[in-house]
């Protein structure tokens, strides 16, 4: 078998980097266009070391040797940040916190490897990425258009790998805490479009005041979760009666909740047809400031917007008053799937709500209008 050892993110990670990805027009929507080639969300990981061909039998006497070099190590947070490309055909998002961590477990897993007999190319140790997309040759030059070794060559536009690159560059994710590692086997060829698919794992997990290793084989669902089904408000109103939340509809038939400070409605729009196929979730701060405090809140936006891709946010000024609203848009043209919409919901609420607390640390009550609401 094919081995690679791995950490891979926790859900809500991942789920906050399908909005910020979703809001640009990513794998949220089904057919990213050609060309482009998407890592299914369950497949995503940030690989420690690869093997190579591995006897079956090896495995867990690897997993023992992965244990003994596990026993000194902490529990330590990771979060991704930025992106970019790898000779403009791979696009990855980065890691900003926990670099140091990884390369200590890539460390360990080569000790590991090495003493099961079998080879470890240290991914960790130069640049701990996650990989997102890759080209694919998917198209032929016309005829006509000169071109090696008498055929018509297969060729790739790289520029959408370019703009999700530069996109990526300001993307900063939400930390989750790694104590576990992913021994996992892949067939080539088994996954989508010929991708390596993950197949099974051994887990090894540590933590203080808890068994240095549990071994654990798990099955690996290769295929994104749900089916897509078109957006529509009662789809959006089962995801708040599943979390037990309370909401409201508006006098327009807008659905809407009250969050910690927030004031957050999801609007049905229509894009591409005569039919809902897109949301919008926007946010509003319950707190008012005078309208004198426009340049302040705009600086302090547009510093948020910089640092973060998810969600956007937005100053207004209107009635003597300055309004801050946060804001994502979901092109949702071929559907979305019932746990990605959970998603959505849930990552939206949160990273709106994490906006409006970067403009409580700015502004004291003296600059509010209104009071808090």
């Amino acid at each position: 078998m094919r081995l690679f050892t791995a950490v891979y993110p926790s859900p809500e990670a991942s789920a906050h980097l399908d909005l910020a990805l979703g809001s640009l027009g990513g794998p949220a929507v089904s057919d990213p266009g050609p060309g482009l080639r998407w890592v299914p969300k369950e497949q995503r990981h940030v690989t420690l070391a690869f093997h190579g061909e591995v006897p079956d039998g090896a495995v867990p006497g690897y997993a023992e040797a992965l244990r003994a070099a596990l026993a000194g190590v902490e529990p330590f947070d990771v979060a991704l940040a930025g992106g970019g490309t790898f000779s403009g055909r791979t696009l990855w998002a980065g890691v900003g916190t926990g670099v140091d961590g990884l390369r200590t477990l890539a460390a360990a897993v080569g000790e590991a490897a090495q003493e099961s007999g079998f080879r470890a190319d240290d991914r960790a140790g130069g640049r701990p990425h996650l990989t997102l997309a890759r080209a694919s040759a998917s198209r032929v030059p016309p005829r006509g258009m000169p071109h090696r070794g008498g055929t018509r060559r297969r060729v790739t536009d790289l520029a959408p790998l370019a703009d999700w690159a530069h996109a990526l560059a300001v993307y900063r994710g939400p930390a989750w805490q790694v104590d576990a590692v992913h021994v996992v086997a892949s067939e080539l060829g088994a996954g989508r479009s010929g991708d390596p698919c993950t197949r099974a794992s051994r887990r090894s997990r540590w933590a203080t005041r808890r068994p240095r290793l549990t071994r654990v084989w798990r099955k690996q669902n290769t295929q994104p979760g749900g089916q897509n089904l078109p957006i529509t408000r009662d789809r959006i109103e089962a995801v708040m009666k599943a979390n037990d939340w309370k909401y409201f509809i508006d006098s327009d038939g807008v659905l809407g909740g009250r969050w910690e400070g927030a004031d957050v409605y999801f609007n049905l729009l229509t894009l591409f047809g005569d039919t809902p196929d897109g949301l919008q979730v926007r946010a509003y701060w319950r707190r008012e400031l005078s309208a004198a405090a426009e340049v302040a809140a705009a600086t302090v936006a547009n510093r948020w917007n910089r640092e973060k891709l998810f969600p956007k946010v937005y100053v207004t000024v209107g009635d003597g008053k300055c309004t801050v609203r946060a804001e994502g848009n979901f092109p949702l043209r071929y559907g979305v799937a019932n746990d990605q919409l959970d998603d959505f919901v849930n990552c939206t609420i949160t990273t709106a709500i994490e906006a409006f607390e970067h403009f409580d640390e700015h502004f004291s009550e003296d600059m509010l209008s209104g009071g808090t609401a």
